[in-house]
């Protein structure tokens, strides 16, 4: 495993009420990126509350510096990161 200071980005498949998303830490960015090729505006929602969760474990799991190459390295706070849901190809209904 890469150290988190030299992480560029992370890239985490979540299922959540029976269907899959990405969420992708854009470790540069300071983004929490949101990409859902079946999104749903009722599921919204609770799939940004997952994201959340997630973002507040790693966060919790980074706070130790043996992640780090470089032990003064500020550490990131990945919770804080900006949420962005970019425009992705959408699946039909059933696929």
């Amino acid at each position: 495993m890469a150290n988190i200071d030299e992480v560029l980005k992370i890239h985490v498949p979540i299922w959540h009420d029976d269907h899959w998303f990405l969420l992708v830490i854009d470790m540069l960015a300071k983004q929490l990126l949101y990409l859902d090729s079946a999104r749903s505006a009722k599921q919204r929602d609770s799939h940004v509350l997952q994201i959340k969760k997630v973002a507040l474990f790693l966060e919790e799991i980074v706070l130790d510096e043996s992640w780090y190459a470089c032990k003064r390295h500020e550490r990131p706070t990945i919770s804080e990161f900006k949420l962005v849901e970019p425009e992705v190809n959408q699946q039909e209904v059933g696929t």
